[in-house]
């Protein structure tokens, strides 16, 4: 059994680390390299540890890489990576960095990530989106290209059967919704209530200007028969 003297003296070292993760955050937070370097090499930061509860006002409980991905900070992700960083760990809500980068619109940091071979598709807890979901539903074409072409599936369906395509023709993104198409999103594809794309930008779209997306669902062969339920 351990003595009470070395319980406390586990105990303090315990505190002594969280505290060094609170400063990693905030040195990360700060754009701060040279700090997190100390952090990480002589202050036994842990490099994957979540953020900690008094960090987390921002969003969440994040890992450095995370966060660092969040805030669009190129330089940190690539860093943080190299001190051996996980890219695919994922936060409480099973957004992984690559879901923050895509989130935000960090074009740079999706494709460092990506060339450290994070998993294109992980869905989140909520609805289940990818990546490619969130960048299809915030019109961030950018990082929609930069994972088209590292080959994430632009058939993925969430939890309500959403695919990306049915996320930017409702918000209508004309540009999004022809880049989904030219890489071969399925047109006419269902989600729960049977609604296709151009269903949900004729029904539910929160965009007056979608004649361009009704366009190109047309172009692209979209039924303009299908029944919905």
């Amino acid at each position: 059994m351990p003595s009470e003297e070395q319980n406390r003296t586990k105990e303090l070292h315990r505190a002594v680390l969280r505290k060094v993760d609170e400063e990693l955050f905030d040195a990360i937070k700060n754009c701060k390299a040279d700090t997190i370097m100390t952090l990480l090499l002589k202050g036994g930061a842990d490099v994957n540890a979540a953020k900690p509860a008094k960090c987390s006002a921002d969003y969440g409980q994040m890992t450095p890489l995370q966060y660092a991905a969040y805030l669009g900070y190129l330089d940190l992700v690539e860093l943080l990576i190299k001190k051996g960083a996980v890219v695919d760990l994922a936060d409480q809500e099973k957004y992984t960095a690559l879901h923050h980068a895509a989130n935000f619109g960090r074009t740079k940091v999706a494709e460092t990530l990506l060339k450290n071979e994070a998993d294109m598709d992980p869905a989140e807890k909520a609805l289940g989106d990818t990546p490619l979901h969130l960048a299809a539903a915030k019109g961030h074409l950018d990082v929609l290209q930069v994972l088209i072409k590292a080959g994430a599936n632009v058939h993925a369906a969430n939890k309500k059967k959403y695919t990306p395509l049915h996320y930017s023709a409702i918000r209508g993104y004309a540009k999004l919704v022809t880049a989904l198409l030219n890489a071969g999103a399925e047109v006419d594809a269902p989600d729960l209530e049977g609604d296709t794309p151009l269903h949900c930008v004729l029904i539910r779209s929160d965009s007056r200007d979608h004649a361009q997306v009704v366009s190109a669902l047309l172009e692209a062969g979209a039924n303009v028969d299908a029944v919905n339920e």
